[in-house]
């Protein structure tokens, strides 16, 4: 059984389902997981309060200081967030979960490198900023 998240993931209160079955192989185990903040800036004892429930679940968590970054709105400026993009797809994660939704990572679609987010052969998942990025990666992908 792996991660079937059946409410929001980065907010400590919410319940989990597993099914393994979803995860790739590597990650069986010790699924790893890299927050990403590509939009909203997320307070850092919300993030910190999700993080420790995927690790009660068992997982790694990492979660770098861009993820907490704030910039006006956003999570940083759009350059920091696309080097925080960057970060994740190079990093050692199997999972990168995107910490909130929100307007800012339409901003960024024009910029980001879809061939390294499919080489990198991670999943993504996260809240309504997720749909942006996953229907911009199937159009660069087609």
């Amino acid at each position: 059984m792996g991660w079937v998240v059946t409410q929001p993931a980065f907010d400590g209160s919410f319940d989990y389902q597993i099914d393994m079955r979803i995860l790739p192989k590597s990650s069986l185990h010790t699924p790893a997981v890299h927050a990403l903040s590509l939009s909203g800036s997320v307070l850092p004892d919300r993030l910190a309060a999700g993080a420790n429930r995927l690790i009660e679940l068992g997982a790694t968590v990492q979660c770098p200081d861009a993820a907490t970054a704030t910039w006006r709105y956003f999570a940083g400026s759009d350059d920091e967030r696309l080097a925080a993009l960057d970060a994740s797809l190079k990093g050692d994660a199997d999972i990168v979960m995107f910490t909130r939704g929100g307007y800012g990572l339409s901003r960024l679609l024009h910029r980001i490198d879809w061939q390294a987010v499919a080489a990198s052969k991670k999943l993504f998942c996260g809240y309504s900023d997720i749909t942006a990025f996953n229907l911009a990666a199937l159009a660069e992908a087609n």
